[in-house]
């Protein structure tokens, strides 16, 4: 059985509380300086700073599983 790796992202920050999960698509050939492309199946897509997101696990390829503070996902703009 594979072993899944789970990236912690150090520091700790107001984006350290009221953590939520969600499913989304990571293209990791789409970070630029400490942003990273998010797309979210029913929402769309964003850029999100890297600070603010706290673990990321793989489901597949590109498929993760991230965690940010559940106020900040509130504010995201998200383009269709």
């Amino acid at each position: 059985m594979k072993t899944r790796k789970r990236f912690r992202i150090p520091g700790r920050t107001v984006f350290d509380r009221n953590l939520e999960q969600h499913q989304v698509i990571l293209d990791m050939g789409k970070i630029h300086e400490g942003l990273l492309k998010v797309t979210h199946e029913q929402l769309g897509s964003t850029w999100l700073p890297i600070s603010v997101v706290r673990n990321i696990e793989p489901l597949s390829t590109k498929n993760y599983i991230i965690e940010v503070n559940r106020d900040y996902w509130k504010d995201i703009f998200w383009m269709g």
